[in-house]
């Protein structure tokens, strides 16, 4: 568990270029069970775009109910 809480979720040469607009999300973000959860189902996507540029960062893939569930479970199980 300690080894989790010292891995960064995202690397630090991401978060350095975050702010010249370089950062491209490659890796899907929900995150539970010590590991990257890719999506169920893939509908409803929608873009995620940079304020400052307008270009497209990533697309986002909303989580369904049963993705939540197992999210919960794992926060719970977690705590």
């Amino acid at each position: 568990m300690a080894e989790l809480l010292r891995t960064p979720l995202v690397p630090a040469a991401m978060i350095r270029s975050a702010s010249t607009g370089t950062l491209e999300v490659k890796e899907p973000l929900n995150f539970w069970c010590g590991a990257r959860v890719k999506p169920m189902a893939v509908k409803n996507v929608e873009a995620v775009y940079e304020p400052a540029t307008g270009r497209v960062l990533c697309e986002m893939v909303p989580c369904g109910a049963d993705e939540v569930d197992q999210a919960i479970k794992s926060a719970h199980s977690a705590f």
